[in-house]
């Protein structure tokens, strides 16, 4: 990836920036909502069964019944929870959506805005666990390159990503947006790599 970025920025003036997070949202809510859903199947499970009389021990009091189902519960909380699909199951698209773009609005402030002489930086940004991706750029680039021209850029690193391909698929998008940048901010005699060209992962 950061060789294609080489690549592409030998003929733009323009700075491109690869952020890959693993994830955007916090997802608070969703253990909660795992342990009220777990612990209701399981007490239903155990009345359905009668649990006391037929599963447990002859020695075990109800009491104990009832913690060890409380127990269970708080394992496959912790468990279940921290499944990627259950994350996204448990979460409204609306919401997810909106943790993606103010991450991606975080990435590109604290890596692309401000860090270029001529306000030319563009961020293509990836975060995993939401399958989400975005293009954001310098006002100079959207003044000339709207943002739906990146949307067949996006569309076909979205279907790489579903193929488990990420590393394939940020190659392409960089060198797809290239020629688009190239055309309307081809490089300038004496122009300097402003940003590095390390793609950037985060884990957190």
């Amino acid at each position: 990836v950061s060789e294609a970025i080489v690549r592409a920025e030998k003929s733009t003036s323009a700075e491109v920036v690869v952020t890959v997070v693993r994830q955007s949202g916090n997802y608070d809510h969703v253990a909660p909502l795992v342990f009220a859903i777990t612990f209701a199947l399981t007490m239903a499970l155990g009345i359905e069964a009668h649990i006391y009389r037929e599963w447990l021990p002859f020695s075990w009091s109800p009491q104990m019944a009832l913690l060890v189902l409380l127990v269970g519960s708080v394992l496959l909380t912790f468990g279940i929870s921290r499944l990627r699909r259950v994350k996204r199951a448990l979460s409204s698209a609306e919401a997810t959506e909106r943790w993606v773009g103010l991450r991606a609005e975080v990435e590109f402030f604290e890596k692309v805005y401000g860090k270029t002489g001529a306000a030319s930086g563009v961020l293509i940004f990836v975060s995993l666990l939401e399958r989400r991706t975005m293009i954001l750029a310098d006002a100079p680039i959207f003044a000339k390159l709207p943002k739906e021209s990146f949307d067949k850029t996006l569309a076909a690193l979205n279907a790489r990503i579903a193929d488990n391909a990420l590393a394939e698929g940020l190659v392409e998008a960089v060198e797809a947006i290239a020629p688009l940048l190239a055309r309307e901010f081809p490089i300038r005699p004496g122009d300097r790599n402003e940003i590095s060209d390390q793609i950037v992962l985060k884990d957190d």
